[in-house]
């Protein structure tokens, strides 16, 4: 995965870019991603679906708070992030185990379930092809801001201000390419802490056999 930016990955998601106001602080939401960790397991649980869910991977994990919350529930969870600072921090200051940077991971795994929220904007087409032509997992969870035509303006104001938000496609743009790439939609997310809505895109996929 490559920085979509013209600068560095660490000039572009350092601690300045989880701090911001932006995204109100995530460094405060350790909290908040216990809970979505919990919704997941709890919806995945009513279909009969958490018990077969053992090795997981979050897929642009940032610090690690929800790696932290799978964690938790005793799943064998790791995360790769791009930006060094935030993978250091979370295993350094934070103490959350197994982050890595996305070179340092084994994409030979196995994976029960890859959650990729809030990451697939920041990579180009190519990166995007090559990451989930590349991913071996039964479940993949998606959560992606969404445009209001490929290549346009984003629906959601907080999207739009981002500048490492590249990649610009519709709902429909999104499912067809993961659709490409033999992931069939499964579950659309409407929790209190993930849903999907006209500006964001909230899915579990699961790959075709």
């Amino acid at each position: 995965m490559r920085c979509p930016t013209r600068t560095s990955p660490e000039q572009a998601f350092g601690e300045s870019y989880y701090a911001t106001a932006n995204y109100s602080h995530y460094l405060s939401k350790g909290e908040r991603y216990w809970h979505l960790a919990r919704d997941l397991s709890e919806l995945l649980d009513k279909v009969s679906a958490w018990q077969g869910v053992e090795r997981m991977l979050d897929f642009g994990c940032g610090p690690g708070f929800l790696v932290q919350g799978f964690q938790r529930l005793g799943k064998k969870a790791s995360g790769c992030d791009i930006s060094e600072w935030s993978v250091r921090y979370g295993g350094e200051t934070l103490g959350i185990p197994f982050l890595r940077l996305p070179e340092q991971i084994d994409w030979s795994t196995r994976w029960s379930m890859v959650t990729a929220l809030d990451v697939l904007e920041h990579m180009d087409d190519d990166d995007v092809a090559a990451f989930l032509a590349g991913l071996d997992t039964e479940l993949l969870v998606v959560r992606i801001p969404l445009a209001e035509r490929d290549g346009g303006r984003f629906v959601l104001p907080v999207s739009e201000a981002d500048p490492t938000h590249v990649n610009r496609k519709t709902a429909a743009s999104w499912d067809r390419l993961l659709r490409s790439h033999g992931f069939a939609p499964w579950l659309v997310l409407n929790l209190s802490t993930i849903w999907e809505s006209a500006g964001v895109l909230s899915r579990v996929y699961k790959k075709q056999p």
